[in-house]
């Protein structure tokens, strides 16, 4: 028995469909800010130069992120939660940056952003449930 197998699985069986939404923003805060910032570093590091739009991709990163590690913990039959909790936190994430939008950042900011964050959430989903490893080999049920 793994280390999840005894302590995480037992608790996560008992999880509802609005704890794993709570869990997917939660996690989409911590893992969109630690992937911009640990990817920030290292391009910093590498002394390159990227404009700021660089940083919605690393944004989208953590979000795939969060999907994949969501798909891997959860029960099977949770699955549209996480990309549901994704594109909810995408909506509070830009309803906190926005202050007297025009028509196009409206639209940028409360339609596309987020579907784009759903897609993304959910392509780590099903990354995960695929079954396959980071290395291509079948991995653990």
């Amino acid at each position: 028995m793994t280390f999840l197998d005894e302590t995480v699985r037992p608790i996560v069986v008992k999880l509802s469909r609005w704890h794993w939404i709570g869990i997917t923003i939660v996690l989409g805060i911590l893992f969109t800010f630690a992937s911009a910032l640990f990817i920030g570093a290292f391009v910093g590091m590498l002394g390159l130069e990227f404009p700021w739009y660089f940083g919605v991709i690393t944004a989208l990163f953590g979000l795939f992120a969060v999907g994949y590690f969501l798909g891997r913990l959860a029960p099977r039959e949770f699955f549209w939660e996480f990309p549901v909790g994704t594109v909810l936190f995408a909506f509070l994430f830009m309803g906190l940056m926005s202050h007297g939008v025009g028509a196009l950042a409206f639209l940028v900011k409360y339609v596309l952003v987020p579907v784009l964050a759903g897609a993304v959430g959910y392509l780590g989903v099903t990354t995960a449930r695929r079954g396959h490893g980071l290395n291509g080999t079948p991995s653990c049920p």
